[in-house]
């Protein structure tokens, strides 16, 4: 992990906008997904003088996505495993057949 954090900031460092998710753990011994993105302060003379850091907490999307993911996943079993006709009709269309 601390190899893609340099990486990161030497990327920035050189010019370059990065973005990377990656979890952390608080000092409570919570976990935490955060996106963090590092922009380039380029000098009027074009060189960079640093960077600027924004970081997001986006676990509650990350939460989201994996409870869709389990979900889709327990419908696809139930939908391959029945030997009964399923369908799924939305906006007077047949979208998925068993």
């Amino acid at each position: 992990m601390m190899a893609e954090f340099r990486g990161a900031i030497e990327a920035a460092l050189a010019g370059k906008t990065t973005r990377m998710e990656h979890k952390v753990q608080l000092g409570d011994g919570q976990e935490r997904w955060l996106d963090n993105t590092r922009v380039p302060d380029f000098g009027e003379d074009g060189t960079v003088r640093g960077y600027f850091g924004l970081a997001i907490d986006v676990t509650a999307r990350r939460e989201a996505e994996e409870k869709l993911r389990e979900s889709e996943e327990h419908f696809r079993k139930v939908f391959e495993m029945s030997p009964d006709a399923i369908y799924v009709h939305v906006d007077s269309k047949i979208v998925v057949a068993n």
